[in-house]
């Protein structure tokens, strides 16, 4: 939203107001003053309908008006308060592009990871950039995700669901292009490469549902990749 789309808006909401404004003054330009008089002295059934069905109208038009209104205030609040939400991300400043790399060529993860270790700091050295980093998806990107996780030494309640999180793998300095603050513990490193001990970084709601009212650093999660590993996990936590 900046001036521009607000002055179009502005100027598409009067054009059509004085387009369906047109039509009714048309209308009694056209009509004699002798036969609105003589109309309205009528004492038959026939003048007394038409005033009430324009009556009818004119009431039904406020009545839509009225409801226009609310409806555009409560829009225009639920708007502001949109503007007011604390996304965890600060995106001034940041400029997103999208890469698809040709299957043919990079058919394994770790491929598609060389590439960007390798564009990573080429993009870095381009004039006016100052931090860079790749992701799977952008915030709020939409990117569905449909695996499941557990963590080490958490006892699922009966009845209780599997939660399955929003998992994306990131590059270094991910976080500090998007200024995401990391609360505890530390974002990725160079060091975290495919012989490293594999580290993850979780958000507060997760940690608040596995650990609660507890330091959740150095603790372990577990994706299950196959559902029959899945199942062997959760028939040895019910056994």
């Amino acid at each position: 939203m900046d001036s521009a789309v607000v002055l179009v808006s502005l100027a598409l909401s009067l054009a059509a107001g004085l387009f369906v404004g047109f039509f009714p003054i048309a209308g009694i330009s056209s009509i004699s003053v002798n036969d609105a008089l003589h109309e309205d002295s009528r004492t038959g059934t026939t003048g007394k309908k038409s005033r009430g069905v324009r009556q009818l109208l004119v009431a039904g038009q406020i009545g839509f008006a009225f409801a226009l209104l609310m409806g555009a205030g409560l829009l225009l609040a639920s708007f502001r308060l949109l503007l007011q939400v604390d996304p965890g991300f600060n995106p001034n400043g940041v400029v997103t592009a999208s890469v698809a790399l040709p299957r043919s060529k990079y058919d394994k993860p770790e491929l598609s990871r060389s590439f960007m270790n390798r564009a990573l700091p080429s993009i870095r050295a381009i004039p006016g950039v100052s931090l860079a980093g790749a992701s799977e998806a952008v915030p709020l990107g939409g990117n569905h995700n449909d695996s499941v996780i557990l963590a080490e030494g958490y006892q699922m309640k009966p009845g209780e669901s599997l939660v399955s999180p929003l998992a994306i793998a990131v590059t270094p300095g991910y976080f500090e292009a998007l200024r995401i603050p990391i609360l505890r513990g530390r974002g990725f490193t160079d060091g975290d490469n495919d012989t490293a001990l594999r580290v993850i970084v979780v958000d507060e709601r997760v940690a608040q549902h596995f650990w609660p009212n507890s330091d959740p650093m150095g603790r372990r999660m577990y994706f299950p990749g196959d559902p029959k590993d899945l199942l062997k996990m959760m028939s040895t936590r019910s056994g």
